[in-house]
């Protein structure tokens, strides 16, 4: 077995390994028409995570056999000679069927590179497809892959295009470098911008200590414009624009509107197109060319995974404000995108029964032998003595997600949208929608003590939904600062504002 990584404030006691039991033949035919991530000379006790598992790395590891074809999240986070895990770093894959990923630690780098000779890593993925690298691969946790295509059913290789960072990794160590960024509005936000900082500081520590000298934006500069000359990415793109170093490390997010301006409305107008998003949210998602939607759920799903699985503050904020303007519509539940809310509503349920815990990521663990051993090829365990965490791993970020998301934001989203569906025209709300509500409903009262119960929608004086707990009103009255202002503005207010033409 490998040995165990140091245990961290930021980090639970792992379960233990998963297993896999496969004949010979079956765990052939998988290994073969499965992707392989060949992962060459990662340092003992690295914490690398692919997709919702954790694997320890140990001295033979050498990646991931028998991945699922489609999109993957690849995190790492290595270990100090103290045992303290580094920031984590983590990037989205579209793998294809027998695609082999081939990356090489770099010790200057600190993380996983591409083969600069495109030979070398062409004879590193023929050798794989023969399995030559099979004993130290560890299997996928194919009983944990139903969750984590859940997860991300809406990511596809167009979005990632459109979101991945210059040279496509999301690093924490970037963020920690955004003064705008790192302004916490809760308790929360404030404990993860503090583990954002000390990591920073343990990463000047240990550059310094390895005679690197150079500060973080030096090496963050001098990293992007490496990373740009392999990113695949068009010179002229603009959406990508602004400046390869500015950007290293951080995503593309679509700008979401926090005010909407109507030039010419009324105070009352404003009030009302600022209470109903829904043009608000068919406007944005024209703008990344699906009106139907379904790009910006996949951008809440790909947001979601960066947080809750690379610890990305960012990625929670992106899903947070994406959160908001879904939840704060109107119509488009209930008329012109009745489809898409409820593929919204399934993936909500699905993100906070995994991020909120209680759930194993993935049904029952296969049987067999422990695939964090040597491993044969009678069990396909084949795991180079890289300890696979599982299906019932913690993810790298868990810890963090269980301090945010009780954050009283989701209390008022929810309540207030609630509200909407139980003040619906007649009563009438598509039952599919209905379903997908009382499924999230129940979630929320089981895992969090948030009581929306439909038959108390509506019920107290202030219109507000009914929830136990201390929720304040649908619309915010303990100060979210997302929450609708209702206004009317003199003439010159809307002028001094920019709303009148």
């Amino acid at each position: 077995m490998a040995a165990p990584a140091a245990p961290t404030p930021q980090q639970r006691q792992p379960p233990p390994p998963y297993s896999v039991s496969l004949d010979p033949d079956s765990a052939r035919r998988l290994a073969g028409a499965g992707a392989t991530l060949l992962l060459l000379d990662v340092p003992q006790a690295t914490l690398l995570g692919l997709d919702q598992q954790v694997f320890v790395v140990g001295p033979r590891f050498k990646g991931v056999k028998m991945v699922p074809p489609g999109v993957h999240m690849l995190s790492y986070q290595a270990a100090d000679r103290a045992g303290a895990a580094s920031p984590a770093v983590s990037t989205f894959l579209a793998l294809g069927p027998r695609e082999v990923v081939v990356r090489r630690w770099s010790p200057a780098d600190e993380g996983l590179v591409p083969l600069p000779d495109e030979d070398e890593a062409a004879r590193y993925a023929e050798g794989a497809r023969r399995f030559d690298f099979d004993s130290g691969l560890a299997p996928y946790d194919l009983a944990a892959y139903g969750v984590w295509r859940e997860l991300t059913a809406f990511v596809d290789a167009a979005l990632l295009k459109r979101l991945l960072p210059v040279g496509s990794e999301i690093s924490v160590m970037a963020e920690a470098l955004d003064p705008e960024l790192l302004q916490p509005r809760t308790q929360a936000e404030q404990r993860l911008v503090q583990q954002l900082r000390e990591g920073h500081a343990r990463q000047q520590e240990r550059a310094a200590a390895c005679g690197q000298g150079a500060s973080m934006e030096d090496a963050g500069g001098s990293r992007a414009k490496a990373a740009a000359s392999t990113s695949g990415q068009p010179d002229g793109d603009p959406s990508h624009a602004g400046g390869q170093q500015t950007r290293w490390g951080r995503c593309f997010y679509t700008r979401l509107p926090r005010f909407i301006a109507a030039p010419g409305a009324t105070g009352a107008e404003l009030t009302a197109v600022n209470l109903d998003k829904s043009g608000a949210l068919e406007a944005v998602a024209a703008e990344t060319g699906d009106p139907s939607g379904h790009s910006l759920l996949g951008e809440l799903q790909f947001a979601y995974a960066a947080f809750l699985f690379g610890q990305s503050l960012e990625g929670f904020l992106q899903w947070k404000a994406l959160l908001g303007l879904f939840l704060s519509c109107e119509c488009a539940p209930l008329q012109t995108h009745t489809g898409l809310y409820v593929a919204l509503l399934r993936a909500l349920r699905q993100q906070l029964a995994i991020g909120l815990g209680g759930q194993r990521a993935g049904g029952e663990a296969a049987p067999g032998s422990d695939s964090g051993s040597e491993g044969s090829d009678e069990d396909g365990g084949g795991g180079g003595e890289g300890a696979a965490e599982g299906s019932g791993a913690c993810p790298l970020g868990l810890p963090l997600v269980e301090e945010l998301l009780p954050d009283s934001f989701l209390r008022r989203r929810f309540a207030a949208f609630f509200e909407v569906l139980q003040e619906a025209p007649g009563g009438r709300v598509p039952p599919a929608l209905a379903q997908e509500a009382a499924q999230l409903e129940s979630l929320l009262r089981d895992r969090l003590g948030w009581d929306f119960r439909v038959s108390q929608l509506g019920r107290s004086a202030g219109g507000g939904a009914g929830c136990s707990g201390e929720c304040g009103d649908a619309h915010g009255s303990d100060g979210d600062e997302d929450a609708p202002l209702v206004v009317e503005l003199t003439e010159e207010q809307r002028r001094m504002a920019g709303l009148e033409l």
